[in-house]
């Protein structure tokens, strides 16, 4: 499996996930993974059309959870640089939970909602997302939260056990 970014940012694909870390990792694949959006036509086309911002090209798949997993499952794609982009920490633990294992998770952004309370200055959660970020952490797997690649790491390991 050839993944160089897992990411959590419940915004998506946007400028920091396509601009920035997309040129960082010289990314040629984020593959979107979400049930809901890989299920709606016009929200797939959106959310790939912003293939034409990227500053090289690169392809955005929008996948459920299971063409994910299978996809990420062969050989198919080792070749590629990838960025797997997640909404929750839920999402991250399901993939776990259905076989895929990744070393590490980048928190790039988990904004404020109402019954969230704050870890970073961009990750804010609730009880449920602390839930799973510590059985991902069980599961020996970094957590970092991260905006964008020049910004200072935060161990979000050892924060959530605070």
């Amino acid at each position: 499996m050839a993944l160089d970014l897992i990411r959590i940012d419940d915004r998506l694909v946007h400028g920091q996930v396509v601009i920035a870390w997309g040129s960082y990792l010289k990314t040629t694949k984020i593959i979107l993974c979400h049930d809901e959006i890989a299920k709606s036509e016009i929200e797939r086309e959106m959310y790939a059309n912003a293939e034409e911002i990227a500053p090289h090209p690169m392809r955005i798949c929008v996948w459920t959870k299971d063409q994910t997993v299978r996809a990420l499952r062969t050989e198919k794609y080792k070749n590629e640089k990838i960025i797997l982009l997640l909404e929750s920490p839920r999402d991250a633990l399901n993939l776990v939970d259905s076989g895929l294992s990744f070393a590490r998770v980048n928190i790039g952004g988990m904004h404020y909602e109402r019954g969230k309370r704050r870890l970073a200055p961009y990750i804010y959660v609730n009880d449920e997302d602390v839930v799973c970020l510590k059985q991902l952490a069980q599961k020996g797997i970094h957590l970092e939260g991260r905006d964008v690649p020049n910004a200072k790491k935060i161990d979000l390991t050892r924060i959530i056990d605070e």
